[in-house]
C-alpha cells in the first residue's frame, strides 16, 4: 500500500475511490451476506474489502473530518455504513477493529451520528445488523484494538 504524504494532502479516497467497494452487488457478495446472528462468520473476506478498510483507516488518520464528509456524501452512503457494520461480524480481529474505528470516527461528528442514527434506528430493515448489539459483544473480544474501538463508538453514540 502507498504511504500519503501530508504535504501533498492526498486521500486514498480520490485516488482510489473505495468506497464503492463497500457496497454489495454481484462482485462482492461477501459483505452482506444473511442476518445479524452474532455467531455469523463473514468469510473470507476480498481482499478489495480488506484493502477498502485500509485505505480508509488511513484517510480518517490523515483528515477525519474529511474522510468521513466524504462519505456521508456517497450517494450510497447508508449502504457503506450497513457493509461496515457487517464486517464487525468477521472473525478476522483487523477487519472487525477497523470497522468499529471506522464507525466510532463517524459518530464523532454530528453529520456522522445523525447519519448513524438514521440508519440503525430500531425501524431498522432485516439486512441491517443490532448495531448495539454487535457492539457489545466485541467488549468481550480477544483482540484490545477491537474492544477499544467498540468501546470508543458505544462511549460516542451514548
Amino acid at each position: 500500500m502507498m504511504n500519503i504524504d501530508n504535504n501533498n494532502n492526498k486521500f486514498y479516497f480520490e485516488t482510489k475511490n473505495y468506497f464503492i467497494r463497500f457496497v454489495p452487488n454481484e462482485d462482492n457478495l461477501d459483505i452482506i451476506n444473511g442476518d445479524d446472528k452474532l455467531n455469523l462468520i463473514i468469510n473470507p473476506i476480498s481482499r478489495n474489502i480488506r484493502h477498502a478498510l485500509e485505505y480508509c483507516v488511513n484517510d480518517l488518520r490523515h483528515d477525519r473530518d474529511k474522510t468521513i464528509e466524504r462519505l456521508l456524501n456517497e450517494k450510497t452512503a447508508n449502504d457503506i455504513l450497513r457493509s461496515i457494520a457487517q464486517l464487525l461480524l468477521s472473525n478476522d480481529d483487523r477487519v472487525c477493529g477497523n470497522s468499529a474505528y471506522i464507525l466510532g470516527s463517524a459518530v464523532e461528528l454530528e453529520a456522522g451520528l445523525k447519519q448513524f442514527l438514521t440508519v440503525f434506528s430500531t425501524d431498522r430493515t432485516s439486512n441491517t445488523v443490532d448495531i448495539i448489539r454487535v457492539l457489545c459483544h466485541l467488549l468481550k473480544h480477544s483482540d484490545s484494538e477491537c474492544v477499544l474501538n467498540a468501546a470508543g463508538t458505544l462511549g460516542t453514540i451514548v
